[in-house]
C-alpha cells in the first residue's frame, strides 16, 4: 500500500522556542507581525514562545477577536479592499456560468419571488445582481457593499435611472439598518471550495435579521465534493522539469520546487475532467448546507471519510475539491421541506456547478497535491479521510488535511472487499 498527506509542514522557525530569536513590528494600523532573525521568516501569527498562557487558549482567542459578532477589523479591511480591484470584478462578471445562473434563476422564478417584492443584495459589488433583480420585477432592492466600490456602484445606478428602485449602502451588512424586512436575499458569497473567504457568515446574519418568514435565499442550498486526481502536466512543468534542464542535472532544486508548488492548496488551478481518477458521480460528498437553516458554526470543522474505486490506470497526485449551489423558488423550497425531502434540491432548481465536468468558472477547482505521485491501476481503492478546519487566526481562511492509503486491486480482492 501507499500513503500520503496533503498537510504542509510547519515552518521550522515556528518551532523555535527561544523568544530572543524573534522581533516584532507593528503596522501603522496597530497590528503586529513577527520576524525570525535566524531564518528571515516573517509571519502575522504570533509564535508560541511569545504567547502568554491566556493567548494559548483557543477559546479565549476566538472570543477576543470575535466578540463583536465575529468582526476582525484588520482582516475585513483587507478583504473589502481586494474587491475594489476591477480586474477581479470583471473576472466575476465575465464568468458566464456564474452570472447566467443567477439571471436564469431570477427570471425563472420571477413571478414567485421577485415581481413586486423587496430584495436584499448582500455584497453587491458592481450591482449586477441588483440589476438582475429589477429585471425580474423587484419593487425595491437594497444593495449593500462593504468596499469603496459602493460609491461607483451608486453612480451606475443613477446613470441607469434606477435610484428610485435600487438603494446602495456603503457598509458591512452587520452594520446596516434597513427600513423594512425583505422577501429575498441574493448574494454571490461563494469563495474557493465554497467557504474560503467566509462571507457566508454575513449572509446568514442578513437572513436572521432581515428575511421575512417564508422568504428565500438565492442560492438556498450548497455542497462540497472531493475526488482523487492525476496532475501529470502540472508536475511535469513545476517539479519534474528540474530533473534535466538543457542537459544539466538540477535535481538539487527539487525540494524547493516541491515547497513552492505543492506546499499549499491551490485555489486557481483548473482540473480537467480527464484528470479525475474516479467515475463521474463517484466523487465524495463532503457536506451539504441548507442555507435557510444552517448556522455559521457548521463551517468550523468538516470531516469526511472516502473509499474510491479507481476507474483507470494512472498516477495519484492528490485530490481536488469543488462545489455546487442550487437556486430554488420559495414555493418549491417550502414544498420540499414540508415533504421531508432534505437530500436534494427541488426538481426545478437551477444549479451552478464548479465541477470539472461542467463549464469552467472563475472559481475553477481547489487542488491538494502530494509531494510525489503514486501509481494506481483500474480497480484499486483509495481509502482515507479529509478534514477542513477554519483557521484559528485568519478566520476567512481554512486549513486542509487529506490522508489516504492505496489498496491494490489484487490485495483488495484477497481481502474479499474489493477488486475485479
Amino acid at each position: 500500500s501507499a500513503s500520503a498527506s496533503a498537510s504542509a509542514p510547519q515552518h521550522p522557525a515556528m518551532l523555535d522556542d527561544n523568544a530572543d530569536n524573534w522581533k516584532s513590528y507593528t503596522t501603522k494600523d496597530g497590528h503586529p507581525y513577527y520576524y525570525h532573525r535566524k531564518t528571515a521568516y516573517s509571519t502575522w501569527e504570533k509564535p508560541e514562545c511569545l504567547k502568554t498562557e491566556l493567548e494559548k487558549d483557543t477559546n479565549y482567542q476566538t472570543q477576543k477577536w470575535y466578540e463583536d459578532e465575529g468582526y476582525d477589523p484588520f482582516e475585513d479591511d483587507m478583504y473589502f479592499e481586494s474587491y475594489t480591484d476591477l480586474s477581479l470584478q470583471g473576472e466575476m462578471i465575465g464568468d458566464k456560468a456564474r452570472s447566467d445562473s443567477y439571471l436564469r434563476a431570477m427570471l425563472k422564478f420571477a413571478d414567485v419571488d421577485f415581481k413586486d417584492k423587496v430584495v436584499l443584495d448582500c455584497g453587491c459589488g458592481t450591482g449586477l445582481l441588483s440589476f438582475f433583480a429589477v429585471k425580474a420585477g423587484a419593487k425595491r432592492v437594497y444593495a449593500i457593499e462593504g468596499s469603496a466600490l459602493a460609491t461607483t456602484t451608486l453612480r451606475v445606478v443613477e446613470d441607469n435611472d434606477l435610484a428610485d428602485r435600487v438603494h446602495v449602502y456603503h457598509a458591512r451588512i452587520e452594520d446596516v439598518e434597513l427600513p423594512e424586512k425583505v422577501d429575498v436575499i441574493i448574494s454571490e458569497w461563494m469563495g474557493s471550495c465554497l467557504i474560503f473567504e467566509s462571507m457566508l457568515g454575513s449572509v446568514l446574519h442578513a437572513r436572521d435579521k432581515w428575511l421575512k418568514p417564508g422568504g428565500i435565499l438565492y442560492p438556498s442550498r450548497a455542497a462540497i465534493y472531493v475526488a482523487p486526481i492525476e496532475a501529470a502536466k502540472y508536475f511535469g512543468k513545476r517539479v519534474d522539469f528540474w530533473h534535466d534542464v538543457y542537459g544539466i542535472d538540477m535535481r538539487a532544486f527539487l525540494p524547493s520546487a516541491r515547497k513552492c508548488s505543492l506546499e499549499k492548496p491551490m485555489f486557481d488551478r483548473d482540473v480537467e475532467a480527464r484528470d479525475v481518477l474516479v467515475a463521474r458521480g463517484a466523487e465524495k460528498l463532503v457536506v451539504t448546507y441548507d442555507l435557510m437553516t444552517m448556522t455559521i458554526d457548521e463551517i468550523e470543522h468538516l470531516h469526511a471519510e472516502f473509499d474510491f474505486e479507481v476507474m483507470r490506470d494512472g498516477v495519484l497526485h492528490g485530490f481536488a475539491a469543488w462545489f455546487d449551489v442550487h437556486f430554488e423558488s420559495s414555493r418549491a423550497y417550502g414544498a420540499r421541506i414540508a415533504a421531508g425531502v432534505t437530500d436534494r434540491a427541488a426538481d426545478d432548481a437551477v444549479c451552478l456547478s464548479t465541477a470539472p465536468y461542467h463549464t469552467i468558472t472563475h472559481w475553477k477547482q481547489l487542488s491538494m497535491l502530494f509531494d510525489e505521485g503514486d501509481r494506481v491501476r483500474r480497480g484499486d481503492r483509495i481509502v482515507g479521510d479529509i478534514d477542513i478546519l477554519r483557521n484559528t487566526y485568519w478566520r476567512r481562511h481554512f486549513n486542509f488535511d487529506v490522508a489516504c492509503t492505496i489498496k491494490a486491486r489484487a490485495a483488495a480482492a484477497a481481502d474479499g472487499d474489493g477488486g475485479d
